[in-house]
């Protein structure tokens, strides 16, 4: 039996922040440490203080770190056939885009991170693919947009969705839904930043 075609959809944040988190990841470690050794060198009640501060931060900074750090370097989606596959830190959820019924394609605020004011909208809209797997119920979540690059999908991933919504038979009225969202996945390959109806 032949392997279906992978079509990569994404592959996650780019190399650049992948790397950057791993080597902010190893100073506040480090920094952890020295605290530890900081208490270790005071005496008394301070270094009981300090003893519990260093494991309290340490625990969470470490968990914290490796829940962020999964998922920067897990994050990837692609379509084996007609399975959509979009995995994040501890989950890979799939989808069998040719027999699911239920399709939305709706849009999600861009959000960026500035300074002090912290994660902020930019006013762009990015167009998310969700659908409903019918045999769990659960719903598979794509941005129509690399992270790495923070542009849209290319056409022919784009394209690929389309065509594997389209493979499947489905009763009305889910196959008039399907039609409309490959529609619009081929309205976006055509032009990524009309407006939407």
């Amino acid at each position: 039996m032949a392997h279906p075609h992978r079509v990569q959809l994404h592959t996650g944040r780019s190399s650049g922040v992948k790397v950057l988190s791993g080597c902010s990841s190893v100073v506040v470690l480090f920094l952890i440490l020295v605290t530890a050794w900081i208490a270790t060198i005071l005496s008394g009640w301070l270094s009981v203080v300090m003893g519990a501060i260093a494991a309290l931060v340490g625990v969470f900074s470490v968990v914290a770190l490796g829940i962020v750090l999964a998922d920067l370097l897990r994050a990837a989606a692609w379509l084996d056939g007609r399975v959509l596959a979009v995995r994040s830190a501890f989950t890979t959820d799939r989808c069998d885009l040719a027999a699911a019924h239920l399709f939305t394609i709706d849009s999600v605020a861009e959000r960026s991170y500035v300074g002090d004011l912290g994660s902020v909208p930019t006013g762009r809209l990015i167009p998310r693919l969700r659908v409903q797997d019918p045999g769990t119920g659960r719903l598979v979540g794509l941005a129509l947009q690399d992270p790495a690059t923070r542009t849209p999908l290319p056409a022919v991933r784009l394209h690929a969705l389309a065509d594997a919504i389209m493979a499947g038979r489905r009763p009305e009225p889910y196959a008039r839904q399907a039609w409309q969202v490959a529609q619009e996945l081929r309205r976006l390959a055509g032009d990524p930043f009309a407006a939407q109806p």
